[in-house]
């Protein structure tokens, strides 16, 4: 029978990295809707990695204080809401504009991009999100432009993934990251 999780998730047990790891992994989120929550613990394990500690070793002090905090913010899931329903504002389409706007960016630490989408219609405007992608640095050191390119190549997938699952009809296709804003349409070939 395997242990439960519940007294290392309540900061109660000191974990080892089998078991952190075991947490982390067990979330799952296809749309990556918890991202910003899930790349703090892909990046507390690839710290315990850098620790050198073996798997059934508990935790060190440092590592064990970033995992009471990530727990910490572990908790506060459950009072997350995200409707199933877009465009609960504008109403059901057609719609005058329907727009997907890709953010990415990047840091010394991992890298992501989050895609909404944008409706306008009978004048009334409605922001979405629909989808996120994070990752860690690996654990060779990159430089910054390269993350930020990482970024933009994980957003261009990001959005060939939401187009091609969508059933709508996209007017518009943005790709933005914060060195350089550029919009993009991958479908036409040409940068405007």
């Amino acid at each position: 029978m395997r242990e439960t999780l519940e007294p290392y998730i309540l900061g109660e047990r000191r974990p080892t990295k089998r078991i952190a790891l075991r947490c982390i992994m067990s979330l799952f989120d296809p749309l990556g809707l918890l991202a910003p929550y899930l790349i703090h613990g892909r990046m507390l394990i690839q710290d315990t990695w850098r620790s050198g500690i073996l798997w059934d070793e508990e935790m060190l002090d440092p590592e064990f204080e970033k995992w009471k905090r990530w727990t910490t913010l572990l908790r506060g899931i459950k009072r997350l809401q995200i409707p199933r329903y877009y465009f609960f504002l504008v109403g059901p389409g057609p719609y005058q504009s329907l727009q997907l706007h890709i953010f990415t960016d990047a840091s010394e630490a991992g890298y992501g991009c989050a895609a909404y989408f944008r409706a306008v219609n009978n004048g009334t405007v409605q922001c979405s999100l629909v989808m996120a992608k994070s990752k860690v640095a690996p654990l060779k050191k990159l430089s910054i432009p390269r993350m930020e390119l990482q970024a933009a190549v994980l957003g261009a997938r990001l959005m060939k993934t939401v187009s091609d699952s969508h059933t709508v009809n996209i007017t518009g296709r943005f790709l933005w990251t914060d060195s350089t804003s550029l919009v993009v349409d991958p479908y036409r070939s040409q940068t405007i």
